[in-house]
């Protein structure tokens, strides 16, 4: 016997991480209703080994945005050379630019933000294990 609900199809998601450096400052505004969003370029580079036996080194930029809570959180630790980790789901957008040429940004809706480097310095009267960062660590005693 067939049931008469209609069949949902099985969603997916597309999730991503990455670690990397901003390329300028967090940009931080409110939407009409006043959710704030902060925004910011993350670049990541990669090291891969050239058909002439030498290093090519490439940068992806990704550009990411943080609402509410998270939000304030980027847009007060946060700045140009600051290294990240964010987590979040993963979209592309691809839009024709006024030369008539095909554009495309990769872009991450942030769930997570671990600050991994030195950041701002912390707004007077806030603790600092209040932060949502990974605190004091020093990027040289990465494993990666």
């Amino acid at each position: 016997m067939r049931d008469s609900a209609p069949r949902r199809r099985a969603r997916g998601t597309s999730l991503i991480s990455v670690i990397g450096n901003l390329g300028g400052d967090p940009e931080m505004r409110f939407t009409q209703a006043g959710v704030p969003l902060t925004s910011f370029s993350v670049a990541v580079n990669n090291t891969r080994r050239g058909p002439d036996g030498g290093d090519i080194e490439t940068t992806d930029w990704f550009r990411c945005t943080c609402w509410r809570g998270l939000a304030e959180i980027a847009n007060n630790y946060l700045q140009r050379g600051s290294q990240v980790f964010v987590h979040g789901r993963f979209q592309t957008r691809t839009w024709t630019n006024r030369e008539g040429q095909d554009q495309t940004s990769l872009e991450i809706n942030v769930n997570e933000l671990q600050l991994l480097g030195r950041g701002r310095e912390e707004p007077s009267g806030m603790a600092p294990d209040s932060r949502q960062s990974g605190g004091d660590v020093d990027p040289d005693d990465l494993p990666f």
